[in-house]
């Protein structure tokens, strides 16, 4: 079951990580119904981790997130993120979380301001990977 922990944890640092760090931007395409679905599946998970997470005895059953529910969610823009990212698409396997986006640095960092000699080597638009 130890494995099976350090996925979930993984998971969820892979997603908060991509939630701070890289913006999406929404596709053009209207989402479908099994997309609309899927990430309505997502959004109602997090909403159970939340409540949960606030219980004092919360329920020890893992929350499973499918990698259809994460990738129609970022798709569909449920997640508030600055500009910058053309898209973000997750590949899971077990013990692994894979996770690509498109991102315009110069959108990100063009309204901020830093002092930090580290930000100017992030420019233009590169593809990441997680």
């Amino acid at each position: 079951m130890q494995p099976l922990r350090k996925s979930y944890r993984s998971l969820a640092s892979t997603l908060l990580a991509l939630a701070l760090v890289f913006p999406l931007v929404a596709a053009d395409k209207k989402p479908s119904n099994s997309e609309t679905a899927a990430a309505d599946s997502m959004e109602r998970k997090i909403e159970h981790i939340k409540t949960n997470a606030a219980k004092e005895a919360p329920d020890q059953t893992p929350t499973i997130f499918t990698e259809d529910e994460i990738n129609a969610y970022f798709a569909q823009r449920r997640l508030k993120m600055p500009e910058g990212v053309r898209s973000v698409v997750f590949e899971l396997e077990p013990e692994l979380v894979h996770a690509t986006a498109v991102v315009d640095f110069d959108k990100i960092t063009a309204s901020r301001r830093s002092n930090n000699p580290l930000l100017s080597v992030f420019t233009g638009v590169h593809d990441v990977e997680a």
